[in-house]
């Protein structure tokens, strides 16, 4: 384990606001820079880069929450490329987990950035000066770093637009809930359909949201209702039928 301290991004913001991760993910993925070796010549056993871990060595921290949540967590934050795991078919306990993208330094205090593309062996992690890094390695990065300044200002007027025009159609001025929750809704309001009920594109969305373990916010629920009755109401006022 490295001692002092390790850079961490306000980029990360970015991605939770997006969704991409939790804050939960993002505490664990904290925990595990502050767990690795980070330090380039240190006396440590765990390759540069690398932590030693598992769910269940995670879980020993973390009893909020199940053992299995844990190994979901570790598995999405492998899926979308923020660590990186070796371990040997059917090995059990810990194992090796290189940290990408991770900030290291040497005894000399200049820094490198893991290339965790470039490591395919974990007795030999591949890091590349800062400011000399590999146009691949250097684009994730800056993506990291500011997503929100690459997006277009037209593209972020429209996503405004659209959150307000959603959240307005049943009975809110502002946006509310988790952002995976957030998005989800959001994408299910853009491509609605002309002249579909609000009803069941809620429903729609309340059903993703459970299949993806995502946590629907108690105001939604109760703006369905509301909505599912002023629908009702105005079905049976238009489809009523006039006394001969």
């Amino acid at each position: 384990m490295s001692s002092g301290f390790y850079k961490r991004r306000r980029g990360i913001l970015e991605h939770i606001e997006a969704g991409t991760i939790d804050l939960l993910e993002s505490g664990i993925h904290d925990f595990l820079n502050l767990k690795a070796n980070l330090l380039i010549g240190s006396d440590s056993a765990v390759p540069v880069g690398f932590v030693f871990t598992s769910a269940p060595a995670i879980h020993a921290y973390c009893k909020r929450v199940s053992e299995r949540t844990i190994q979901r967590i570790l598995e999405h934050l492998e899926e979308i490329g923020w660590i990186k795991t070796f371990r040997a078919p059917n090995q059990r306990g810990n194992y090796l987990s290189l940290i990408c993208r991770a900030s290291v330094h040497d005894l000399s205090g200049n820094e490198y950035r893991i290339n965790a593309d470039a490591t395919t062996d974990w007795r030999h992690p591949v890091y590349e000066p800062v400011g000399q890094l590999s146009p691949e390695t250097g684009n994730v990065v800056l993506k990291v770093a500011g997503l929100r300044e690459e997006r277009s200002k037209e593209e972020i007027a429209e996503e405004e637009e659209i959150s307000a025009a959603a959240f307005n159609s049943i009975g809110f001025d502002k946006p509310f809930g988790h952002p995976k929750f957030k998005t989800i809704w959001l994408r299910r309001f853009k491509e609605r359909k002309a002249g579909e009920w609000l009803t069941g594109l809620m429903e729609e969305v309340i059903q993703e949201c459970q299949q993806k373990n995502i946590g629907v916010p108690p105001q939604f629920y109760d703006a369905k209702r509301d909505v599912d009755a002023r629908e009702t109401a105005e079905f049976e006022s238009k489809h009523k039928r006039v006394p001969l």
